[in-house]
């Protein structure tokens, strides 16, 4: 059985257009937990000069930024608490679960941190990432114009 075109043509109104624009765009978006994990693992690489303990600094730097660089001995902030029940499928925290929740970010910070990246919201994430490259090339973002 051949279909109108005019029956076509009314089922394609319904459909979003998509152009290449579109398209493009929507597949930066899916990316952009992945490409900010790939810049801060490289930027934490090449900064410690390719030393294996770049992660516990990059995982050191996440807890600050989470803790909005309240020094975490002096208790935790809200968004730190709902980033902890974000990223670790908990609803209820108790003290003793944040030593558990690193023990655990640690053990294998690689894989950790990508689903941990993929967790955050993409605000959340391109807050990460704006904070991590301020507190790791504080002279870049001094600078008025673009600073090379």
């Amino acid at each position: 059985m051949k279909l109108n075109n005019d029956i076509i043509n009314y089922i394609y109104s319904f459909l979003p257009i998509v152009d290449n624009k579109v398209n493009e765009l929507n597949k930066s978006i899916l990316d952009l937990h992945l490409n900010i994990y790939l810049a801060v693992t490289n930027i934490y690489h090449i900064i410690y000069r390719r030393n294996e303990d770049y992660s516990s600094w990059l995982l050191n730097d996440i807890e600050r930024w989470m803790n909005q660089d309240i020094a975490t001995m002096n208790g935790y902030t809200g968004k730190y608490i709902d980033i902890v029940i974000k990223t670790s499928d908990m609803n209820q925290i108790t003290d003793a679960y944040f030593t558990d929740y690193w023990n655990n970010m640690y053990s294998d910070p690689e894989s950790k941190l990508k689903e941990y990246i993929k967790r955050l919201s993409p605000i959340e994430s391109i807050n990460l990432y704006k904070f991590l490259l301020k507190i790791n090339f504080p002279n870049r973002f001094r600078c008025r114009t673009i600073c090379i």
